[in-house]
Parts: structure tokens; sequence; C-alpha cells
């Protein structure tokens, strides 16, 4: 039954497209004959007593007009679908007002300065782009089987045309995007077999549709058949893509002439033009006045997130190109910058002789009246390709209309997924997207335009088109790149210098480091001599300044990421190669640390005591100089090789860690293993710590002073007499360096140091080598991933589209939950003269610049900076309050504001909940949903709603089953229910954007709130996606009774028709505040008054924000010019004492007066050419009154007109239908006409002024007077909820729950956080291991033998050292729950002691097992002393822990302490630097000057060291076997050796002043820093908000 009625269905199609064929031929040859003044006449004639409603409205004209043709078909039942349809294509022909001419769109359209420009860039004979595209079809493989494909676009045909535009419509995953893809091909890695064909006959295209291996694209520009031409085809073309990536430390016009001069060589446009050209593009545009503004990004201040769009485009349109692309090129634009916008590409399209294919979200119908043809996708195939103009006409054929006031795009994309919404018959024709398409495949259109490109096989779509005059750059045998590799390097590193100069901050915090490291290091190694302990020290001197200078450049790893996306962008573009990208930035990379090394170097070896010789000098800043170059070249290859920065940064530390305890200091190389020598040599860092000791030690003699003698003078053999003693003789153990030399296995031989030298240098230029190597052929951009996600959005849109189909809110009964049980539901929400002003820093007027040799700055001074200005209004329970406005207006600033969310500026006005002002109780019933889906991506969606309705909802009111119930309810409001166990994970990589949307509405309905705040809920979302988020929280609003209040950028009117009231802004000064009205009467009639009228097909939410902002009529009228007044629309602050007095005074009408009757003939013409179709409309819809708004006499006269009209037609069904209709609509009409019609003067719209329009006004006073008298109903009573109030505030507090059940929530949450979280804790775990086993092995089986004792200690401490990098990798995972922490805390969501206490519990276990995996392998494999009972393995394995436990608390303290991840990871690198110089290690207590040795007990890291060391070598003997290492000293003719170190204990007091008995005390300090750290951390986590609102 379903198989037979499907093919009845299509063969209606059929019958239909064949019909409609024959009708629109019928209405074709009627118009080719008659005239449109003859067409109206004859329509007039088909209809009966027409003339008995003039007082109608065009709505009732229609209706009357329907009935009176249809008047014998109405009394019978048997009219077919084609009939009916008939009938309304006919009725509806003269009444399709789309699309917009596009001269009445962009006044400047025959600009002769602009056309200029853009035929001055164009290069000799550039004839654009012809697009042939015939059976296309897109194949990839299934990434999680392959042996299935995925099919991404199927069965394309089309062609694009010079001087032609082209819109491409469709739902997110309907292949959009792959068609721009296809034609543009940049990117390198698709694995589409259309590259490898070579066909150059034009036979080779046919009708039939190839698939598989077989699917062909063919891409005929200018009779060529090009395939894709990896050389040139690039400069043909343009391709924009969504996302805004620019460097952000160039300014504007910096970024543009960058562009221009990557783009077009200076033989082909002289310097000066492209100055011109470039101030030309940025005038047009509106980026005029932040020229010379950065541009910005989320650590740099810059120009915004529009402008960048703006900035965008034009980097991408200067060249001139033949072809344009563009891909959501308005995504997260206001309506008004989206149009300025696509002016502007329609100018350089028509006057550029280009093609262009654009692909949008939701354009207004103004921009989609600027393209003159129409692609719509859907499941990656087309439903209809072809002229703009015929679009609506075409459904029409099919029964589908686009109501009046609804926008075509909009009704475009909606009419696949609800037919019956705009079907006239029902059902409708059409139900299914692939009934749409199979319905367009079998059109008469289609087979037009397969006949069309049959009969132009080599792609020129024109017959008057002569090949031999087209020229494209494959004829004219351009380059593959404009310009030659030199110039390439020259704009690059002129480009990398100047940000490196604007990145002061770097800069300055560099030097500030490298000298306040230079005069530490310096100070506390002062002026070292020549004696035997200075002579170890130089040795950890050398060592520190070593180590500080490798891994100096760890972050050049983020600043290439930064830069990384611009550079793909740019390289897939061609502006420049590989190579001049790697050179410069690799230059421009180095002045910083180079200078950073100079200061830090050169202040150490003066101050320290280094041999004072210039050439050695010489020689230690060239070392160390290479060693930068090296650093630099190893951390420039590391950033192009991994995928991320994370793994970049590990990869750096784990690596130059290995570089640096390999060097040869930590274990000397005569003592290193065998597995580990071979890394020794070819590791540079040994090379550098060699050449350094050579360069200071070989030639010195160094001295001992008296208790450096050995044996010592308190030994007591040392008066002895031979054998036993060494009768008073000692001896100097090292009396030159190049003792010191072999005693860490070094040779100091002739040239060696050149040697040295020579293979840093040769080691950094290999780095550099690989890393421009890994640059070309490393691409961790994969298409395959965005494949497969593009696959799964596809298949999750249809998986939502269904069941929201099947889904209605209506059916869904949800209980409230509320601890106050006996109050009504529902809040009164109002606000008066909310005004708000923020302190910034200006220049000085008085102060100028000085200009010359010297340049001092402006003096900043304080000023208030104004951003809301009296705002007053109101919602009621179960209202929705929409808040809009252009961008900068003060939207998002006025919701924050009314949610009590900002804490900066001065806030005045009053806010008032129920009659009373909010208190610190109010966040217990509101909730406040950001733009930014904040989310955590390790939780399911259950788990967020659950968390967050536990938090929220008392657990004595409200039973666990309830709240559960509860839960349930909402995602099955949200319809979120399939999804409800899926993790949200990150975006692009989880759930889509609308459904995290809709998570985030449910984590804030989650507490029963009586207001909800929602601030652009619809951002990133296509049409549909926001329509239905949008009928979501209107049905909530309803069902909760919840008093909703929304900013949005750019509704649909859809969406907008769904606000109960509305709230205009225009720089933070209202503009509108009053109902929207049925279908957007009150609002339009507001406008209506002041000359505003809104045409067929105009959206009205952004018809408003175009009056608001000034451009409906801008260039329109010359007035301010001619008269030399000043144009408020241009400067409003400026002209409105011009306005007023325009308006208000007597001298400025008289100043109209004066006009010569000439002047007002001029101005008359001029404005009859700018709206011709304007006109003509007027001329052909006769009889319409006009659309002021008639009073109530007139209604009833209608009403009697039409009964009386509609009596004559002798159909009493109808009659009464008509009737009723004419009645509501005058009811709606006396309804919205008590808010606008009260000023009987006619008003000039080009002196429009929202705000004193708005505060003139009557529906203002009414406001007013509504909040003076009370929004409340007589039965509020506003005491008996306040009593309730309180007690439930007493009884609950600020929160909803105790404080342990809030623990319990959290633990819970951090837990799973943790868990969820493998990667960074396995990669920690690894880190871990992998430490133990280099450390382990590199000290393996340590013996007790001289050098021992020293290993001992250096394994030790270079654990605690590791320890205090593992702990910084995790400062980015808090700092990310941290975000979560605020937004959460502001909701009054738990105690923050209870978030920090549950946080630390449940990140020990982790912290343990890291600790643990580390030293547990270590102590055995070095063969630690385990002491008796293994007493002293536990007690290590107790202090290690408290030490990770330390540095983990230290870490998380920073992380909340300090803005952002950058300043964190500075400060607690800095404090781990510190702290290793004065822990006791490299500069042993002893020969720590006076004046430092408060900072070596305050070092956190020297109480771990002392307790560990002593617990190790108690009761530990050393010996020399064999005298191996022991001193000889000559007594006599004899030798008698020493030993050293023969006690453990006694050495570690003589050599590192360090104490047995501290070994147990110093468990009390370690213990008092966790506690001070978690203290700052409570105290700052409580007290300090890092995000400003």
């Amino acid at each position: 039954m379903i198989e037979n009625n499907t093919q009845d269905n299509r063969n209606n199609i059929i019958q239909q497209n064949n019909l409609n064929n024959n009708l629109n031929n019928n209405l074709n040859n009627n118009n080719n004959n008659n005239n449109n003044n003859n067409n109206n006449n004859n329509n007039n004639n088909n209809n009966n007593n027409n003339n008995n409603n003039n007082n109608n409205n065009n709505n009732n004209n229609n209706n009357n007009n329907n009935n009176n043709n249809n008047n014998n078909n109405n009394n019978s039942d048997s009219d077919s679908d084609n009939e009916c349809v008939c009938r309304f294509i006919k009725n509806n022909k003269n009444n399709n007002f789309f699309p917009i001419p596009k001269e009445e769109i962009i006044r400047y359209y025959k600009n002769k300065e602009l056309i200029n420009q853009i035929k001055d860039r164009r290069y000799n004979g550039k004839t654009g782009s012809y697009i042939y595209v015939r059976n296309v079809s897109y194949i990839e493989k299934d990434r999680e089987d392959k042996n299935k494909v995925c099919v991404l676009v199927k069965n394309l045909n089309f062609y694009l045309k010079p001087k032609e535009t082209t819109l491409v419509l469709g739902s997110p995953g309907s292949g959009r995007s792959t068609v721009n893809i296809n034609n543009n091909n940049n990117n390198n890695n698709n694995n589409n077999n259309n590259n490898n064909n070579n066909n150059n006959n034009n036979n080779n295209n046919n009708n039939n549709n190839n698939n598989n291996n077989n699917n062909q694209i063919f891409c005929f520009i200018n009779l060529i058949i090009v395939k894709f031409y990896r050389e040139n085809h690039h400069r043909d073309i343009t391709y924009v893509q969504q996302n805004d990536n620019h460097m952000a430390l160039l300014t504007v016009k910096e970024t543009l002439k960058f562009a221009l001069d990557c783009q077009v060589n200076n033989q082909v446009m002289s310097n000066k033009k492209k100055k011109d050209l470039v101030e030309l593009a940025i005038k047009y545009t509106g980026l005029y006045h932040v020229r010379d503004t950065l541009v910005g990004n989320e650590f740099t201040k810059g120009i915004s997130d529009s402008q960048k769009r703006k900035l965008t485009i034009l980097t991408s349109c200067l060249k001139g190109e033949n072809l344009f692309l563009g891909d959501d090129i308005t995504n997260g634009l206001d309506s008004g910058s989206a149009l300025d916008l696509m002016k502007l590409i329609k100018h350089n399209i028509d006057f550029g002789e280009s093609s262009a294919c654009v692909t949008l979200q939701q354009p207004s119908v103004q921009i989609t009246s600027l393209f003159d043809n129409l692609i719509l996708l859907t499941n990656g195939q087309i439903y209809y390709f072809g002229p703009m103009s015929n679009a609506l006409s075409y459904f029409q054929s099919f029964g589908f209309e686009c109501p009046p006031q609804r926008n075509p795009a909009e009704f475009f994309q909606e009419i696949v997924e609800n037919p019956s919404k705009f079907s006239k018959t029902q059902p409708p024709l059409l139900n299914s997207p692939k009934d749409f398409i199979n319905a367009y495949e079998n059109s008469e259109e289609y087979k037009s335009l397969l006949n069309h490109m049959d009969n132009h096989k080599n792609g020129i779509m024109d017959s008057n088109i002569d090949p031999n005059s087209l020229v494209d750059a494959s004829i004219k045998g351009l380059y593959k790149y404009p310009t030659k590799l030199g110039y390439q390097i020259y704009i690059c590193l002129r480009r990398g210098l100047t940000m490196m100069i604007r990145e002061k901050y770097n800069l300055i915090i560099r030097i500030c480091k490298a000298i306040f490291f230079g005069f530490i290091v310096g100070s506390l190694f002062f002026r070292l001599d020549f004696h035997q302990r200075s002579g170890e020290m130089k040795f950890g001197l050398l060592y520190f300044v070593m180590s500080s200078v490798v891994t100096s450049s760890s972050g050049i790893i983020p600043m290439y990421f930064g830069e990384k996306n611009v550079f793909k962008r740019q390289r897939n573009a061609f502006y420049y190669k590989n190579l001049a990208f790697y050179l410069s930035s690799a230059i421009s990379d180095l002045p910083p640390i180079v200078l950073e090394t100079i200061l830090f170097i050169t202040i150490v070896y003066w101050m320290a005591g280094f041999y004072e010789s210039f050439y050695r000098f010489l020689f230690y800043f060239l070392f160390l100089l290479s060693a930068t170059f090296f650093s630099v070249g190893f951390s420039k290859f590391l950033s192009v090789t991994v995928p991320t920065v994370e793994v970049g940064l590990v990869s750096h530390n784990i690596i130059t860690s290995l570089f640096t305890l390999l060097s040869g200091y930590t274990r000397k190389v005569d003592n290193t293993p065998g597995v580990w020598r071979w890394f020794i040599t070819i590791s540079p860092v040994t090379y550098l710590f060699k050449g350094l000791s050579i360069n200071e030690f070989a030639p010195e003699e160094y001295y001992c002073r008296f208790y450096e003698y050995q044996p010592p003078y308190n030994d007591p053999l040392l008066n002895l007499t031979y054998p036993i003693g060494y009768e008073g003789n000692q001896v100097c153990p090292k009396p030159l360096g190049y003792n010191f030399l072999l005693d860490y296995g070094i040779t100091a031989r002739d040239g060696y140091q050149w040697i040295c030298l020579a293979i840093i240098v040769g080691c950094g230029w290999l780095f550099y080598i690989l890393g421009f190597f890994s640059l070309v052929f490393i691409n961790w951009d994969s298409k395959k991933k965005s494949l497969k996600i593009k696959q799964k959005q596809r298949k999750q849109n249809e998986e939502e589209e269904e069941e929201l189909e099947n889904f209605s809110i209506k059916d869904t009964k949800i209980e409230i939950k509320n601890e106050l049980k006996d109050i009504k539901i529902g809040s009164y929400f109002e606000f008066r003269n909310i005004s708000y002003s923020l302190d910034i820093k200006v220049p000085d007027p008085n102060n100028p610049k000085k200009e010359g040799l010297i340049v001092i700055p402006k003096k900043r001074i304080k000023k208030s900076l104004h951003i809301l200005k009296n705002i007053n209004g109101y919602v009621k329970p179960g209202q929705m309050l929409g808040i809009m406005g252009p961008s900068g207006c003060g939207k998002s600033v006025l919701l924050d504001v009314l949610s009590k969310r900002k804490n900066t500026g001065t806030i005045s006005g009053e806010i008032l909940i129920n009659g009373r002002q909010p208190d610190k109780y109010t966040s217990k019933s509101i909730s406040y949903i950001e733009q930014a889906n904040i989310l955590l991506p390790e939780l399911t969606v259950r788990e967020s709603i659950s968390f967050s309705a536990h938090c929220r909802l008392s657990h004595d009111g409200i039973p666990f089953k309830e709240r559960e119930e509860f839960i349930d309810k909402i995602i099955e409001i949200l319809n979120l229910k399939d999804v409800e166990h899926s993790k949200i994970g990150n975006e692009g990589n989880g759930l889509s954007l609308s459904q995290r949307k809709r998570v985030r509405i449910g984590i804030g309905l989650s507490n029963s709130p009586l207001i909800l705040f929602l601030d652009e809920p619809t951002t990133g979302l296509s049409s549909t996606e926001s329509l239905k988020i949008m009928e979501e929280i209107s049905n909530i609003c309803k069902t909760f009774k919840t008093a909703v209040i929304i900013s949005i950028h750019q509704p649909s009117s859809q969406v907008f028709e769904l606000f109960d009231n509305l709230l205009l802004l225009k720089n933070g000064e209202q503009v509108y505040f009053g109902p929207v009205g049925e279908k957007s009467r009150t609002v339009l009639g507001y406008f209506r008054q002041f000359g505003f009228k809104i045409k067929n097909h105009f959206n009205a939410a952004d018809y408003i924000l175009s009056i608001i902002s000034g451009e409906i009529f801008t260039d329109e009228s010359n007035i301010f010019k001619r008269y030399g007044l000043l144009d408020p629309r241009k400067n409003e602050r400026k002209g409105r004492e011009h306005l007023e007095e325009l308006k208000r005074k007597d001298k400025n009408i008289e100043l109209l007066k004066k006009l010569s009757q000439q002047e007002l003939v001029e101005e008359k013409e001029n404005y009859n050419k700018k709206n011709k179709w304007e006109i003509k409309k007027r001329k052909e819809i006769k009889k319409q009154k006009d659309l002021k708004i008639p009073n109530n006499n007139n209604n009833n006269n209608n009403n009697n007109n039409n009964n009386n009209n509609n009596n004559n037609n002798n159909n009493n069904n109808n009659n009464n239908n008509n009737n009723n209709n004419n009645n509501n609509i005058n009811n709606n009409n006396n309804h919205d006409q008590q808010h606008y019609n009260h000023e009987k003067k006619k008003p000039i719209p080009e002196l429009f002024d929202g705000p004193i329009e708005y505060q003139d006004s009557l529906i203002f006073q009414e406001t007013i007077k509504e909040l003076k008298d009370g929004i409340y109903p007589k039965e509020f009573n506003g005491n008996v909820i306040d009593s309730q109030l309180e007690e439930n505030n007493k009884k609950y507090g600020i929160y909803a729950t105790s404080w342990c059940q809030q623990f319990k929530l959290l633990l819970k949450r951090s837990w799973i956080l943790r868990v969820r979280r493998p990667i960074v804790y396995i990669s920690n775990l690894f880190r871990s291991l992998f430490f133990a086993v280099v450390l382990g092995t590199l000290f393996i089986r340590l013996d007790f033998e001289q050098d021992d004792a020293r290993a001992r200690v250096s394994l030790l401490f270079f654990s605690f050292l590791f320890a205090g990098t593992v702990a910084m990798g995790n400062m980015t995972q808090v700092i990310l729950e941290r975000n979560i922490f605020y937004r959460e805390s502001a909701a009054s969501y738990y105690h923050s002691s209870a978030y920090l206490v549950a946080f630390i519990i449940a990140s020990y276990p982790f912290t343990l097992s890291t600790a643990l995996l580390y030293i547990i392998p270590t102590y055995f494999l070095a063969d630690l002393d385990v002491g008796n009972h293994t007493s002293k393995f536990w007690y290590c394995l107790f202090i290690f822990i408290l030490t990770y436990l330390m540095y983990d608390s230290l870490a998380l303290c920073l992380a909340i302490s300090l803005p952002n991840a950058a300043a964190s990871l500075t400060v607690c690198g800095t404090l781990v630097q510190l702290s290793v110089l004065f822990a006791g290690f490299l500069v042993t207590r002893p020969a720590i000057e006076n004046g430092y040795v408060w900072a070596h007990y305050l070092d956190f890291l020297r109480y771990s060291l002392e307790a560990v060391t002593t617990n190790e070598f108690y009761g530990l003997e050393f010996h020399c076997t064999n005298n191996y290492e022991a001193t000889p000293i000559p007594v006599g003719n004899n030798i008698k050796y020493y030993c050293p170190i023969t006690d453990g204990i006694s050495y570690l007091k003589n050599t590192f002043d360090l104490n047995l008995f501290m070994r147990y005390i110093d468990i009390a300090p370690i213990m008092a820093y966790i506690i001070i750290f978690n203290l700052i951390t409570f105290y700052t986590i409580k007290k300090v908000r890092w995000v400003k609102y």
C-alpha cells in the first residue's frame, strides 16, 4: 500500500510538472501580449465586487480574490491537487516582490571611484571564469569500516558564469562546504579520484551519473579543461573559509598590505597603487577607523569579530580573482555587517569580471537578493538550481507558498524539513528530501539545464562568447607564486620582525627575567676565587647557566602554534613558499632569546668571577650563543613535528631534561653505565658542557684553604707516625684546573673547544633542516577526521530532525520542583533607569605626542565610558523578553547587569524581583546561560544536568526519586534522550553544536529557575537549528511560567515572533521597549509612524536593526550635506544637537523653506531614479491603502464592507471564514494602534533618531507609568512571598544543599573527570616510569666508592626536580576547570571550600600513583639502602609522597591565583629554578653568602633533600677500593693514600651542612608548605575572579 501511494505521488508530481510548464507558458504568453496594467485589469475583472473593498488591507484583498475566483469550485469536493496548485500560482503570480533589485540594496552600486579601482586591479584581458560541473559525486571511504563508502555529494550539475553570483543553501551536513572544497581543491590529501583522470576529450561529459571510481569533476575555465592544475589554477581562485585566522600583532592595514604584497607582483602593481588600493578597501568596508588597530586574538585586544570577518574577505579579494568561493563567510556577523560585506563582494563580482559561489547559513532577504542563482542542497544532492528570481515560483508549482513576511532563504531551507508548514495542499505533494530531489530531477528546469549544458560541452555557457578571447592563468603562463623567493623572504621577515617588536610584554619579561636571574646567580656565586670549593661551585654554575640557556626557547612552541593556522591558510593560498616562512620565522625568533641570553650570561660571567680574560669571555660568549642557536633550532623542529602544543611542551621537557642529565655533570662520564655512554657521545649538550669547562679550567692553578687540605686538620691520624698516620703532611688534592677536568672525565686537548663549538652549531643547523622537512611533509591536520565528523554530523542531523518531527512538547507534563509549595510559580522582574559606565584610560589631548629624535608617549587620563543609559523594562512570568541591537550596543552588558554578574564598572538604577531588590539569595532562583558552551567534555549529558540539579535542588525538600524524575523530564523536553549517556566531548568531536546548546539550557533549568537569562543562544546555528532551540525555550517559558530574558544577535522571522516583548538598544540607549505583537505588527507599527514601511519577505528583526543602525536611508538623501548640517546618522553624539534644532526650532524649518523650486524638483527626480522598483510596485498594487493603521471607525466600516462583499459571492462557508479573519485582524489592529498611533504630524524618516523618538513616544510613557503603578496583578501578594522566601532562606541559606552533600557530589564528579582523562594521567605515569628507568639505569647499582656518595645526593636531588616538572604539567587542566568553577560559584552551586577539598582529594590518588611509579623503580634500580626492615625505604617513600603533594599544591595555588596558563607556568618555572639554586646542592650551604641564607631556609626543596639524604646516608660507610679516587699523601719517601669520604653523615655535614637530627623535623616544614599553599588557594578561589564580566 505504501509503495503504491509513493508511485502515485511521483506520477502526480510528473503530471503536475507538465501542467505547471503549460501554465507558465500561458502566463508568459499573456505577459508578452499585455503590459502590467493590463494584467492588473484582468485580475480585477476576474474578481467581483473588488471595488467595495477599498478599505481592506492587502491580505483581505487576496483572500477575497481567492474566494471569488474559486466560487464554483468550492461547491465541489472533487478538485485535484493539480488544479489547486494552478489556482494558487495564478492568484499569486503578481505578489512576488523577491528578489529585490541590487540598485536598491547597494546605493553606491555605480560609484565611479570604486568601479575604477576594481577595474584597475584586474590584470589585462581578465574575462572571468566559466565553471562547468557535470555529474559530480564526491566519495570517501568510511574511516571505521574500510569496506563502506561515504558519499558526501552526489550527482551535482550546475555552472557558474562571470558577473554572476550563486548562493548555496542547506542545513549543516548537507554538503555545502564540500561543493566549494571540490571547486577550490586546496586540500592535498583528498582521496577523490578526480585528480587521476586525464580526459582531454569533450565527449567524456555524458548524461549518466558517474559513481565510485568513475566520478569526475570538470572545471572548465575558458575553454581549457583544467583538471585542478597544481601549478597556477589558484591564481584565478579565491577561497574564503569560515575561520578568521590572522596574525594578532599586525594592524588591519599591515595585514591587507602583506596579503597584497604576496598575491600581486610589484611589476603588475606598484607599491603606491597597493597602498591606495588598501586605503580604498578599508574605506568602503567600514574599517577605516580601525586601520591602525591590531587584529588581536583571545590574548591581545584588537578589532571585533565582525571586523575580522571583513578583513578575511578583503585579504582574499584584493588580488582580483576570476572565481570567488566562500564558505559561510557571514557566520557570526549581525545582519548589517553581513549585508555590507556582501555588497562589497557583489560589487567586485559584477565589475571585476568574476564568478562567485558562496554558502551562507542565515542570509537576510537583502543578502539573498544580491545573488543571481540559487543552489539548494539536502543530503549531498541538489533539489533546486536556477535563477534566484524563479525560485519562489518553482516551489509554488508544487503548492508551497512563502509567507509575505518570511525570509525566502529560510523558506528554501525549511521547506524540505517541514513541507506541511508551507504547503497549500494537505498532505503536501512532496514530503521528504528524497521527494524534493526526485521532483527536481523530473522537472523541466532540470531537463532544460542538462540540455543547456550538453549544448555547451566546451564549458562556455554563453553562445555569444568567443573562446579565443578568454584569458586565464594557464593561458597567460603565470607562475605558481606571484612573487620570487627573495621577495617572499623579505616581506615575511619584515612581518616577523614587526610582530616581534610589538610583542613588547614578552620582550620585557624576558629582559627582566634575564637581569633578575643574572643578578641572583651572579651574587650567589659572587667573585668565586680559585680555591677547591670554588672549583666545584664553578661546575655547578656552568651547569645551571647551560641548562637555563638550553631550556629558554620552549616559548617558541606555543608561539608557532599561535601562527600555525595563519600559515596553513596562507600556504594553501600560495602566498609564499615554505622556505620563506620558515627562514623568516626562525630569524625573527632569535633576537628576543639572544638578547635574553646575552644579558644573562654577561651579568653572570663578570659577577661570578670567571677568569678575567676577553679571549675566554669571547669563547664563553660564542659557546652560549651557539647553544641558543641550537636550542631555538631544536624547539622549532619540535614545534613543526608534534601535533599539539601540549605534546610539544611535554616532549621538550623530556628531551631537554635528558640532554642536561646526560651532559656529564649529574653523573661523571667514567662512572656512567655503558648503555648511556652512547647518548652522552651524541648529545650536543655534552660538548657544550665540555667546551665551557675547558674554557674556564684548562690553564688555571687552584689553591687550598687551610680546611681544604687532605687529610683535614682535624683528622686524628694526621700527626701520627707512618704507617698509621701521615706525620703531619697535607696536600692540595686538585692544584690545577686540569685535575678538575679529569675528575669529570674531560680531556683538554688542543683545539678541542673549537670542535665542541662546531658540533653545537652543526646540531643547530641539523635541527633547522629537519624542521624544514617536517614542515613540508608532516601534516597533522588530516582531512580524514573532518570527513568522518561530517558524516557523523549529517547522521546526527537526520536523527534529530526525525525525532523532533515526532516530538511534541505539548504532550509532556512537567511538575516544577520548588521548595515553596504554597507560592505561585513565577517572578515579576522589573528594571528602572539602569545605567552602566566603565573607567578607561585614554590619551590626554592636552599632552600630544612629540616628534623628533626623542618620542615621548602620550599621557593617559581616566575617562568614564557610558555603556548603558537609563534602560527601563520588565518581564512577567511566562513571558520572553528579547534584547536586540547592532553589534556593540550593549546587549550582553545589559544581560550581565540585570543578572547581577557584572563585577566591574559602575552600575546605577533599580532592579526589582517581585517588588524587592535582589539579595545574596537571589542566585538560587535565577539561571544564566552564557553564549560560550563551557562544558566539561568528560561528562555525559545526564551527568552534567544531574550534577547541577542535585546541587541546586534541596535534598530535604525534594526526595532523590523526585529529583531524578525531574532530570528525566528536562532531558525529555530538550530532546536529549538518545544522547543522555553520550559524552559531551569537544567541539567537532562530540555532541553537535545544537545539542551542546540544549545541554547548557538543561543545566540552566536544573534548579527550576524563576528567571532565566540567555546570552545569544543561537550563535553559530543554522536557521532551522536556531528555531528548534528557541521553540524549546519558548515552550519551557510557558510551561514553567519562567520569566526569560534573551539577548539575540540575528533572529529569523519565526524566532523573532516568539518573543512577547522586545527591548532595542543603540549605543547603550533604549530605542524601543514593548510588545512584538502577532506577526510583529506592534513593533513594526511603532516604526511605521516614522515612515518606515516593511516590504514583503523582509525579516522584521533585520529590518528593525537596519532602521536603528541608520542603514535604511544610507546615501538615500543628501539633505544634510547640501544644507550644511551635521548628519546625526554618521555621528550621533555630535549630530544630536543639530537634529534637535532641525526638528524643534523654527530657524531650521525656515532653512528648509528657503529651498528653491528647482532644488526640490532635482531632489524628487533623484529619489525617483533610486526607487524605480518601489514606485513600480506601488503602481502595480492599485487601490491598496497606505500602510498606516486605520482608526476604529474605519475598521468597523471595513468589517461591513467585507461582509457585504462576501455575501455577494454566494459562498456562506467562505463568508463566515472571511468575517472571522477580518474581525481578528481588526482586533489586532486596534490593539497595535494604541501603542503607536499617537502622532498626527508626518514624520521625516531621514531625521529619525531612535533614542530621542522613543523618549517622546506614548509607549515609553506607558512603560514608565506601568513600572510606577506596578506590573503585578491584583491578586499578587508580595508580602506573603517575601515572608516565605525569608523562611526558606533561613532554613537553606544561600545554597540549596549542605556542605557534606555538596562535597559528595563534587568528589564524585572530580573523580569521574580524572578517570576519563586517561591521556593526561597516562602521559604523567609514562613520564614517571620513563624518568625512573633513565635515572635508575644512569645510577644503577650504586656502590660505596667515593663517587657513589656524590651520585646518591645527585640522584635524590634530580628526582625532586622531576617532581616539580610533573606538577607543572597539570596546571593547564586546572585552569580549564577554573572557568567552570567561576560559573557554578556565581550561581551558588556549592561552597568554594567544598569544591577545593573535593578537587584536592580526588587528585591525590593520581599524584600518589605518579610518585610511586617513579620512586619505587628508581630506588631499587639504584640499589639505595633500604635499612633495617626496609625502614629507610618507607621513610624515603613517605617524604617523596609529601614532596609530590607539596608541588601539586604549589601548582594548584599558582593556577588558581594567576590570570592565565602562561603566567602560571612562568611563575612556577621561576620558583622551581630558584629552588634549584638555593636547595643546597649546586651551591652548598657553607658556600652560600650570608645575605642569601634566608633564601636557603625558605627553599621548600631544601627540607625534602635534607630528609631523604640524611635518611639514606645514615649508617653508610664509603671506601676507596684499590685506592681508587684516594688522594696520595707523600710521607717521606713513602706514599700513604687518604680516602676523603668514609662516613656518610660526616660527608653530608662537612660538604652540605645537612644534619641527621633534622631528618624527622623536616617533615613539619614540608607539611607547613602544603597547608600554606592550600590556604592561599582557598583565599584566592573565594575572593579573586580572573574572568571579568
